[in-house]
């Protein structure tokens, strides 16, 4: 025969106070000078916590509803406050987020992700209480719980568990033992008795602190399961009776009899029917959990099976009959009511009944089993998940540390090699500026020894009478002069080829300029088909070309008069000479100008041809840089 017991279930209907189902998820300026801004400030400031506070009254209201038991109510208030809800403050949102997740436990809804109630958990494990970290922790696992992700909801709540001070007069004892309830179904559905019976034992503990008689003696009640599957006799019936008795000194009478039904499996199973019936009797009058009819509540049909391997024990084989035909319409235990069929028509000698359930048995068990396999492989992934999730986990806080200490390195690096870079740059432009003071002292030395040679000169000319003297003398400082005239030239040279590059640097890096490359740059973009297309280019405006000619007038004077007022280039071939002295290629200035590139290069035949007297386009562009 069959030896399944009925397990008190923590979601039956029929229980006056209803553990609660809880939804988890994963476990994880003002301006100084500004007085106006100041008030505004705080004035806003002082508008956002007035709403905050209003809407943190209403919080507090909702609290209160759901510690009271109208979970209904809650979610009715809080559902009213969700549309103001991107308006408030973060703590706020949190808080209304912590009462939502608990509402929508209470009132049976699950959750399908883990993203809101972790961002809860995170924000109030480094800005909540003990109790709140608790509540979060306690909600996260449930969310676990209902995503069937049970290795990662059993460490949550060992989380909730560590995040409760048991010494603080205000311990949240209420949410504390709903945590060991939760564990302990867990640890049942995995057959880890121990633990099942250990966690059962802190949900009697801890819902005494909290007053809550009821959970107080239930968490009592439910030990006999655990004792049941560890095949302590004594166990079942000495927690049985603790139960019955706590339960009718607080005046609780149907709850007193309903305690009895792990027993009365027990003592079937075992053949002591008379005390089972016993049991039975005060069950079936007492606990209310039957109908006019003697049908029991649905949930709780397994005690048909009990009652008919009762009857079938007696020999009373027609109120056996009628018992296991009634187990037929429960899904969960038709392959109970097939094997008790089969006994039954076996006694009665009619091996074609018999065989007939036997085959339905067979068919139903291997459904059963098959299921009870599924099952026990979608907790073994569920646990190789959780253990590929952490070293997951630990391989990205690897791969995180190495990439703050690969950015810390970079960072580090970027700021050595900017401050080398600013330290040769300024010694750079030191070094320019101390070569260039020296070129122009240089030079007017030069000129000042020029000078002083040529009055020489004039003095030797006037006052000399003798001419071979004179002729020596004058040959001797014109001499001089002409040397000092070629070292006036050459620091001269230097110096304005220093100048030019300033001036060129200046022109290049200007934003007019910037701003014309940017024009002349083509683009690709995908079209809706994936296709790369150039994008339209823009002609350059009359504004744009006004501003070229400023700059080109501004750092390059002598080129600016030599193709304006010397040789007057016609309107189109001006253009091209500045683009080209600015070194644009001949299809950046098509784009430029709106014009082909066979009329670009035709206008800079004739540039070069009309300026210089080329016909080697090659050299345009230098001749324009010499002028």
């Amino acid at each position: 025969m069959n030896n399944r017991k009925h397990i008190p279930c923590r979601h039956c209907p029929s229980a006056l106070h209803k553990i609660q189902r809880l939804q988890l998820v994963r476990t994880g300026a003002l301006s100084k000078h500004s007085c106006w801004l100041l008030v505004l400030f705080l004035l806003l400031n002082t508008c956002g916590c007035c709403d905050d506070a209003g809407h943190l009254r209403q919080l507090s209201q909702a609290d209160s509803l759901l510690r009271s038991g109208s979970a209904e109510a809650a979610c009715v208030l809080l559902d009213s406050l969700e549309s103001n809800l991107p308006s408030l403050r973060r703590s706020t949102r949190m808080r209304f987020r912590l009462l939502q997740a608990d509402a929508m436990n209470k009132t049976y809804r699950d959750f399908t992700t883990d993203s809101i109630m972790f961002e809860v958990a995170d924000y109030y494990d480094r800005h909540g209480t003990s109790n709140e970290r608790l509540r979060a922790r306690y909600l996260l696992g449930c969310t676990y719980r209902d995503m069937h992700e049970a290795p990662l909801a059993l460490i949550t709540w060992e989380d909730a568990i560590a995040c409760a001070d048991t010494t603080a007069e205000d311990c949240d004892y209420a949410t504390l033992f709903r945590v060991y309830g939760q564990m302990a179904d867990v640890y049942r559905r995995q057959h880890l008795t121990e633990k099942q019976l250990n966690a059962e034992i802190a949900v009697s503990q801890y819902a005494k602190c909290a007053n809550d008689i009821y959970n107080y003696i239930r968490g009592i009640e439910l030990q006999a399961a655990a004792y049941y599957d560890m095949g302590d006799s004594a166990g079942i019936f000495q927690t049985t009776e603790r139960a019955r008795k706590l339960y009718l000194e607080h005046g609780m009478k149907p709850e007193a009899a309903q305690v009895y039904a792990a027993a009365i499996h027990f003592l079937v199973n075992h053949k002591h029917f008379e005390e089972a019936r016993a049991l039975m009797k005060v069950y079936e009058d007492e606990s209310g959990l039957f109908s006019e009819q003697g049908e029991i509540i649905p949930t709780r049909e397994q005690y048909y099976y009990y009652k008919g391997m009762y009857f079938l024990g007696t020999g009373r084989l027609d109120s056996a009959e009628i018992q296991f035909r009634r187990l037929l319409t429960v899904k969960e235990d038709i392959h109970d009511a097939y094997l008790c069929l089969f006994s039954l028509y076996q006694q009665r000698n009619m091996s074609d009944s018999a065989l007939h359930y036997a085959h339905l048995y067979q068919e139903a068990l291997l459904d059963y089993l098959k299921d009870t396999k599924i099952d026990a492989v979608t907790q073994a992934v569920s646990m190789y998940d959780f253990h590929r999730h952490e070293r997951l986990a630990q391989k990205e806080r690897q791969r995180t540390k190495r990439a703050r200490f690969m950015l810390a390195g970079v960072l580090i690096i970027s700021l050595i090699t900017a401050f080398v870079t600013a330290f040769f740059y300024r010694m750079k432009k030191k070094a320019g500026r101390q070569r260039y003071l020296l070129l122009y002292k240089s030079l007017r030395q030069a000129k000042d020894n020029l000078t002083k040679t040529q009055g020489e000169l004039d003095y030797l000319r006037r006052n000399l009478p003798q001419k071979e003297q004179t002729e020596a003398l004058l040959r001797e400082k014109e001499k001089k002069i002409q040397d000092l005239e070629a070292e006036v030239r050459n620091y001269q040279a230097q110096l304005g080829y220093m100048e030019t590059k300033k001036d060129e640097a200046s022109l290049m890096n200007c934003e007019i300029v910037i701003r014309l490359r940017e024009i002349a740059r083509v683009r690709t973009v995908k079209d809706a088909e994936g296709h790369l297309q150039v994008t339209e280019p823009r002609i350059c405006t009359d504004d744009e070309w006004d501003d070229l000619s400023s700059a080109i007038r501004q750092y390059h004077h002598n080129l600016y008069v030599y193709v304006t007022d010397k040789h007057h280039l016609p309107k189109l071939q001006l253009k091209v000479c500045f683009l080209s002295r600015l070194r644009f290629e001949t299809q950046e200035m098509g784009i430029l100008l709106g014009r082909s590139s066979q009329t670009i290069s035709n206008a800079r035949n004739k540039i070069a041809k009309r300026l210089f007297d080329l016909n080697d386009l090659s050299l345009l562009n230098e001749r324009l840089a010499a002028l």
